[in-house]
């Protein structure tokens, strides 16, 4: 009688690290790359895991029978510094500015007056700028804002008792900003698209003395517009459209600047979003016509080349992009230096991708995948902060979304978190405080921060073991994981370009590996221990059937406070006919 054929085994040991390609042939690409990657990063490790949770930190707004839709976005969030150290934030939503107090828990959202005569604010999507204390606002069609030092005042800068208007501007208002070089910056004036200003050196409300000038870029470009503007190695970087320049010596611009100069100008790519523009490290990343670019400097440090990084899911950012200004001022994008990672939000379509620049490919682009938030949760603004958090400020057009009121939340663990307000059922503070609640003895409300369940889903590429046209018995397949606790994760399995599978469901039960001590509490002269345990990896065994040439795999997990991050996947399964 004839041996039987051994097992032969494929080792996924690195699945998806590569990220989400859809634009190779996913019968031609290795495992190591990704076809679907919803709610999926790397973490430090390199494993594949799940996104951090996007958990509520401010009360959200309570105008429900508001006849605006947008009144309930939050469509920006800034940052202002002032010079005792005092950190202020301020959100655009709708028709108003409003100040988010962050001494309260659940922090709350207070709207701002305007000293003086008030000007018309039609939407929230500033583009904010902290400068020598104060923190100034722009956006499209609307006359620059200014936060003032300590009084916190708010004012449109022309109300300033010693403003300065730009010569040769009949009506100021730019929709971009920058504070660099010792003045600030703004752009894309709406009778001269091409118009950059500089402001006088220190004061943000003075535009005709001093240091203050004017650069008109349609001597330099043609026919374009300033979208965006950046400082890039003691350089100053224009965006516009359909071309870049990028000018030396920025700190001598001015009047009587005469060492300011255009240094390079790249023609043909540009930025199409305002708020695309990040910086990081020795890069600029920003959405261009045709993807998102990097702006990065050669070895030699005196060129400055353009890099696709999003040439692998390429035909999905471009059907995508949004070509109106409506859905322009949609698109929203953040850069967490703690994770590495660029954000790009494309609202109009409610679509997230994510760049993951701690490890590179081979082609060198990131790691990419996908966020998928629930409709309460959907990025409308971004911030990082000063003290290294990552806000998310959200809503929704739905009025009668009572989840979707304007708000900003953390990115942080591994639950969606959501705060409502149960001061009917606990309306004492001690009541609230047993159910788990925040009580604000100010208005003697009771919140509620109710978690919620997320689910993290990749796909990979078909795979046909090294040996394609060859039949495989599918025997089984073994998982190793760390953490999970309390989730479930489903494994479906996929033969041979079929669309429906085979599913099987695995209860994650990490096994607890050892109890490190962390730095904890801040008041004690040593600080206190707080012990977590930390998790070893688990092997689970899931039987496979039947036989196939190809297969894929789904992999689906239910994010219930815990990661689980897939250290290898292995089919074992053994060869049969040619057919």
């Amino acid at each position: 009688m004839p041996n039987s054929k051994p097992l032969q085994p494929l080792v996924l040991d690195a699945l998806g690290v590569s990220g989400l390609n859809t634009q190779s042939n996913s019968t031609a690409i290795e495992y190591n790359w990704l076809t679907q990657a919803d709610n999926v990063m790397l973490d430090t490790e390199g494993r594949l895991t799940s996104r951090q949770g996007i958990q509520q930190v401010s009360v959200g707004l309570t105008d429900a029978t508001s006849s605006v839709n947008n009144t309930k976005i939050v469509k920006s969030i800034g940052e202002r510094l002032d010079k005792d150290g005092t950190i202020s934030y301020y959100c655009g939503i709708g028709t108003s500015v409003y100040e988010l107090d962050t001494s309260k828990k659940p922090h709350t959202l207070t709207a701002q007056s305007f000293t003086g005569t008030a000007p018309t604010v039609t939407d929230g999507n500033w583009q904010w700028a902290s400068f020598n204390n104060h923190l100034y606002g722009v956006q499209r069609g609307h006359l620059p804002i200014q936060v003032e030092q300590t009084t916190g005042n708010m004012l449109a800068i022309k109300e300033h008792a010693s403003y300065g208007a730009p010569s040769s501007v009949t009506t100021f208002n730019p929709q971009c900003i920058m504070a660099d070089f010792g003045s600030v910056w703004v752009g894309g004036i709406g009778e001269n698209k091409n118009l950059v200003l500089r402001s006088d050196n220190l004061q943000g409300h003075k535009w005709n003395t001093g240091t203050a000038g004017q650069i008109d870029l349609q001597t330099v470009w043609g026919t374009d517009e300033v979208v965006a503007l950046a400082s890039f190695y003691n350089r100053l970087v224009i965006f516009g459209k359909r071309n870049i320049a990028i000018y030396a010596n920025p700190w001598d611009a001015g009047t009587s600047g005469s060492t300011f100069q255009l240094q390079d100008l790249i023609k043909g790519v540009g930025c199409i979003a305002r708020d695309s523009v990040q910086s990081y490290g020795d890069d600029i990343i920003f959405l261009s016509e045709t993807g998102v670019r990097s702006l990065a400097r050669t070895t030699e440090k005196d060129n400055l080349p353009l890099t696709d990084l999003t040439k692998n899911i390429k035909e999905d950012v471009n059907r995508n992009i949004p070509r109106t200004n409506g859905a322009v001022d949609q698109v929203k994008s953040v850069y967490n230096s703690e994770y590495g990672f660029y954000a790009l939000t494309l609202g109009h379509k409610d679509l997230t991708f994510v760049l993951d620049f701690r490890a590179t490919n081979q082609d060198g682009t990131p790691v990419v995948t996908k966020w998928v938030t629930s409709k309460g949760k959907r990025p409308t603004s971004y911030l990082y902060t000063l003290g290294g958090d990552m806000w998310v400020g959200h809503g929704s057009e739905d009025l009668l979304d009572e989840e979707a009121v304007g708000a900003v939340s953390k990115y942080t663990g591994y639950l969606d978190k959501s705060y409502t307000e149960e001061t009917t059922t606990y309306g004492t503070q001690s009541a609230c405080e047993t159910a788990g609640g925040v009580w604000e003895s100010t208005t003697s409300t009771c919140w509620l921060n109710y978690d919620t369940n997320y689910e993290s889903r990749f796909k990979t590429t078909w795979m046909d073991f090294g040996i394609p046209g060859i039949s495989k018995l599918l025997k089984k397949l073994t998982a190793v994981i760390t953490g999970g606790k309390n989730s479930v994760m489903s494994m479906t399995w996929f033969r041979d370009y079929e669309q429906t599978g085979v599913s099987t469901n695995i209860n994650l039960r990490p096994s607890t590996g050892g109890a490190p001590a962390l730095w904890g509490d801040s008041t004690s002269l040593y600080g206190a221990s707080k012990f977590v345990p930390t998790y070893s990896p688990v092997e689970y065994k899931v039987p496979l059937s039947r036989s196939a040439k190809t297969m894929q795999l789904e992999v689906a997990n239910t994010v219930a406070g815990e990661k689980a991050a897939i250290q290898n996947i292995t089919i074992s399964a053994k060869t049969g006919k040619i057919r």
